[in-house]
């Protein structure tokens, strides 16, 4: 089962894709299934373990990489994650109680 999708970046530039699935050939899978093969596209795919032990890091480390130069390797970002679980739920609320479309994306942050 795919867990979480997530996508940053534009087509100027170019799109980081994420997928989380509970196995990797599911991700691949979802990946030839519904992305569009671009060359501006780099896809990350991680076990639903593998991103759980991620994102349990703690300072996680960040890599900054932009237009084939290293702005900033191994930053430590000291990550409060009780703070970004209450601030994604009020969102959350708030998107559902003003009857937004595509809200039922934001469920993929509380599906682990």
């Amino acid at each position: 089962m795919v867990r979480l999708l997530g996508y940053y970046g534009s087509l100027q530039r170019d799109i980081d894709i994420m997928i989380v699935a509970d196995d990797v050939k599911e991700a691949i899978a979802f990946s030839s299934e519904h992305l569009i093969p671009l060359e501006e596209i780099d896809l990350h795919i991680y076990t639903t373990n593998q991103f759980l032990e991620l994102i349990n890091l703690d300072p996680f480390l960040a890599n900054v990489y932009i237009n084939g130069k290293w702005l900033i390797k191994r930053l430590e970002v000291s990550v409060d994650k009780e703070a970004i679980m209450k601030k994604a739920k009020r969102l959350y609320e708030e998107l559902c109680r003003e009857k937004k479309k595509n809200t039922r994306h934001c469920l993929f942050l509380f599906n682990f």
